[in-house]
């Protein structure tokens, strides 16, 4: 019988990387580090794969995504955000007309 990963057989690893440009940004340096290695294994195991593959993602957005032009609350800037059709935006942003 195959193996599954269930039955502790080691399928994937990885090293994570992240900048970090001071010494108070460490722990959020350390954080990003595990997000990429997690990234990464996950693009070794297959598992969402799709989020790589350009005619998904344009499929995606088309369908469940819009792009929408928002200003920041407090300091006024403005910025394209990409957001789904069914969540409202949320603070700190607010849509703009």
């Amino acid at each position: 019988m195959p193996s599954s990963p269930r039955d502790g057989t080691f399928i994937s690893q990885a090293q994570g990387e992240n900048g970090y440009f001071n010494v108070e940004n460490l722990p959020s340096a350390v954080e990003g580090c595990k997000s990429n290695a997690l990234m990464r294994c996950c693009k070794d195991l297959g598992i969402a794969s799709d989020l790589w593959d350009p005619v998904f993602i344009r499929a995606f957005k088309k369908e469940y995504a819009l792009e929408v032009w928002c200003e920041h609350v407090t300091t006024g800037k403005k910025k394209l955000v990409w957001t789904r059709k069914d969540v409202p935006i949320a603070y700190p942003f607010k849509k703009t007309q």
